[in-house]
């Protein structure tokens, strides 16, 4: 073999191919993919014909053009019709290249930008959250938490962590997360805020850029929303030390929500949204940065241009694919079909599992769902979930942790949700028996 390995004895299952919601793998054959690409990338299925159609009929005329030196008209085109699906309309995109490190980056790099042509050239620090992972490169992960990666910590800049429970909420009566005992939703959120405005004087907040924060939490902690008003409670604070709000989507938007945006769920106007992983429905990588209108003229009358770019921003092959996912998203009512079935979902679990002394609780938004299992022995819990589910039916799920997450394409056949749900719960109960081998 002369490729790296990424892990030493992990075992991995040789991919054959793969098609709409199913994967086709050397040792199951064909197999229910519950899980968009394990990361939820395949946001319409695997292969979508109409997106790789569209990607043909480009190719012919040409695959990509540096459009630092080219005008791309499609580029326009896209960017109108991202800024469509938002409530505030006056927004501009920045492509910032392929992944949703490159993303991150690239808001960091704006953010600073502004401040720069500001004349405020200290603001150069990050405001960033615990148990938080923004991505693999070096400046995300500058601003992530992730143990793996710790390795690398003598070479990331320095910047400012606050503790995460301060987006924690409370689900139902048998879990408060991250509300201490005898602590009320709002004293919990009062406390949450005094910590990040506390945290910004401590560290001078002229020295601050921007808060980095994923609008609801990923795959780490497990599909948390964010507590009511929390998002417009931070910025609050932000704008009275001129520090920017980041929010990450490359997991939980592009439609993951059951909106474009996942903010939009909390009626707020972030500086800098970056978006990846959904964009092409995993045919192409593509992601950009929506961003206020105001900050490119800002960043433009003091430098003379932007000052970042990559090769492959704003790839061609990766905008006509985007393009092509909004379309289907708003022909298809998409969005209203996430909502709906998000919330069969997280009610259908709820209502069977709820009794179950495994069971911790279930959340999330759209098609982003977490179950939290409640078990001491949390890895060999999930694994057993995990192998059940698809040695003995078939169907790939994402459980890992202390939870099981729930990712399905959007456009999922109801017969798959409902056959997947039936089987979850199913063998969920089974292990529940065995008290004793899991705590």
């Amino acid at each position: 073999m002369y490729t790296f390995k990424k892990f030493k004895n992990k075992k991995t299952e040789r991919i054959i191919s793969a098609k709409d919601e199913y994967l086709y793998i050397s040792k199951f054959g064909k197999i229910l993919d519950f899980t968009s690409g394990w990361t939820g990338y395949a946001s319409l299925g695997h292969n979508n014909k109409e997106i790789m159609n569209s990607i043909k009929k480009q190719m012919e005329k040409y695959c990509h053009v540096d459009y630092n030196e080219f005008e791309n008209p499609l580029i326009e085109k896209l960017s109108k019709k991202i800024v469509s699906f938002c409530k505030n309309k006056n927004k501009k995109i920045w492509y910032s290249g392929n992944s949703g490190s490159e993303a991150i980056e690239a808001a960091m790099k704006l953010s600073y930008s502004v401040h720069f042509s500001k004349n405020k050239k200290n603001k150069s620090k990050f405001i960033h959250r615990s148990q938080s992972f923004h991505g693999a490169s070096l400046h995300p992960l500058s601003v992530s938490t992730f143990d793996i990666f710790q390795m690398y910590n003598k070479i990331k800049t320095k910047n400012i962590q606050v503790n995460q429970n301060n987006i924690f909420t409370k689900y139902d009566s048998k879990v408060s997360m991250g509300i201490k005992k005898g602590e009320t939703e709002k004293e919990h959120l009062e406390r949450s805020l005094r910590n990040l405005e506390d945290t910004i004087i401590k560290n001078n907040p002229d020295n601050i850029c921007a808060m980095i924060g994923e609008t609801q939490l990923g795959s780490l902690v497990g599909d948390v929303p964010p507590q009511k008003k929390y998002w417009s409670e931070v910025l609050k604070i932000l704008k009275k030390y001129d520090i920017h709000l980041i929010l990450d989507e490359i997991y939980c938007g592009m439609g993951r929500s059951g909106k474009l945006f996942n903010f939009e769920w909390d009626d707020i106007d972030p500086d800098f949204v970056c978006v990846g992983k959904n964009t092409t429905s995993g045919c192409i990588p593509f992601s950009f940065v929506l961003s206020k209108k105001n900050y490119e003229n800002i960043i433009l009358s003091k430098l003379g241009r932007v000052t970042l770019g990559h090769t492959f921003q704003g790839h061609s092959l990766g905008v006509v694919a985007a393009d092509t996912v909004l379309d289907i998203l708003k022909k298809n009512k998409i969005l209203s079909r996430v909502n709906k079935y998000g919330e069969f979902i997280q009610n259908t679990l709820h209502s069977e599992l709820n009794e179950n002394h495994f069971f911790s609780n279930v959340r999330g938004r759209g098609f982003a769902i977490s179950v939290q299992h409640d078990v001491k022995n949390q890895n060999l819990f999930s694994n057993d979930l995990k192998n059940k589910m698809l040695e003995d039916y078939r169907i790939l799920m994402n459980i890992k942790f202390h939870r099981t997450s729930l990712t399905p394409c959007f456009n999922m056949k109801k017969e798959n949700i409902d056959k997947t749900l039936e089987k979850f719960i199913k063998v969920f109960k089974t292990l529940s028996h065995n008290h004793k081998k899991y705590n």
